[in-house]
């Protein structure tokens, strides 16, 4: 799995607890924004009354924070 799609499932994971398999995280954040999600999708019971655009907000923030980290890592491993 390449870095954009281990950070993507890594923030989905973090938010939500289900969601159909073969959509593409495009259509997962689509879904959520549109606020017609809720047969398909499942966010965590701590988020779920938060609105659409605040859980999109949260996964993407994740999805950064991830990738960040994840540079920062491999930047430190390969400093030494």
């Amino acid at each position: 799995m390449k870095l954009p799609e281990a950070a993507e499932n890594f923030a989905l994971c973090e938010w939500l607890s289900d969601w159909p398999s073969e959509w593409s995280y495009d259509e997962i954040i689509d879904a959520i924004r549109s606020d017609d999600y809720h047969e398909d999708i499942s966010v965590w019971e701590q988020v779920e009354d938060e609105p659409a655009e605040k859980i999109v907000e949260m996964i993407e923030s994740t999805k950064w924070a991830f990738k960040r980290t994840f540079h920062s890592v491999i930047n430190d491993m390969l400093a030494e």
